[in-house]
C-alpha cells in the first residue's frame, strides 16, 4: 500500500501558524507534534521546512492507514516520525511501520509512504500553471489516467478513478476494480500521484 502527500512551501508560509507569534506557533507545534518530534525541529537549521516534512510524512503514512482500517481517526501526535537517512523515514502509527521517502525543494515538499519497507511506487510531484483549486485534482488526475494507461497498454477511455466512502481513490479499467494502490495529493501550486 501507498500515500503520498505534497506540501507547497510558498502556500504553507502564507498560511502557517509560524505567522502566529511566540506563543501560538508553540501551541501549533505541540498540538501536531510529540515531543521527540518538537526537538528535532528545533534542533534543526530550518525550523519551517522541517516542520512540513514531518507533517507530510504524517500524512502519506495516515492515507496508508485509512486504507488498511477503512477509518478516518486523525490524531497527529499518535503519528510518529523518525527519519533515519537524509530524506528517508518511518512513521510509527500504533504497531504499525511506513517508510517514507521525500523530495525537498526550495518551492516545495513531497512525501511518499509505504506499508513495506522494499515497494518502489511509480510516483511523480507535478507544478500546476495558474490551477485553481478546483481543478487540482483533475489535472493529478489526468496524469495517472495517462501512466496508468502506459502501464497497462490501455485506453485511457477504458480507465477509471473512483473514491471509496473513506476518500480513497481506486484505478478501475474497464469498470474492473484493479489490485494497484493509488494515492494523489494537492497543495498551493502542486500536485502529486503515486502508484503500485
Amino acid at each position: 500500500m501507498i500515500g503520498n502527500d505534497v506540501v507547497d512551501l510558498k502556500q504553507a508560509s502564507i498560511d502557517s501558524p509560524k505567522n502566529f507569534k511566540g506563543i501560538r506557533w508553540k501551541r501549533f507545534l505541540h498540538k501536531i507534534f510529540t515531543e521527540a518530534e518538537r526537538q528535532f525541529i528545533y534542533n534543526s537549521k530550518n525550523e519551517f521546512n522541517t516542520v512540513w516534512l514531518l507533517w507530510s510524512m504524517k500524512e502519506a503514512a495516515y492515507k496508508i492507514h485509512v486504507r488498511r482500517y477503512e477509518k478516518r481517526t486523525f490524531n497527529p501526535k499518535k503519528l510518529k516520525c523518525q527519519i533515519y537517512y537524509k530524506k528517508r523515514g518511518k512513521v510509527t502509527i500504533d504497531e504499525h511501520q511506513y517508510y517514507t521517502a521525500s523530495q525537498i525543494s526550495e518551492d516545495y515538499i513531497y512525501t511518499t509512504a509505504t506499508s513495506e519497507k522494499n515497494i518502489k511506487p511509480i510516483s511523480r510531484c507535478l507544478r500546476l500553471e495558474n490551477s485553481p483549486f478546483e481543478s487540482q485534482y483533475k489535472v493529478a488526475r489526468n496524469e495517472v489516467l495517462k501512466r496508468y494507461s502506459e502501464l497497462k497498454d490501455a485506453p485511457i477511455t477504458a480507465l477509471e478513478i473512483k473514491k471509496d466512502k473513506t476518500g480513497i481513490p481506486s484505478l478501475f479499467l474497464n469498470g474492473e476494480k484493479q489490485d494497484d494502490s493509488l494515492s494523489i495529493t494537492h497543495h498551493g501550486a502542486y500536485c502529486g500521484f503515486a502508484l503500485n
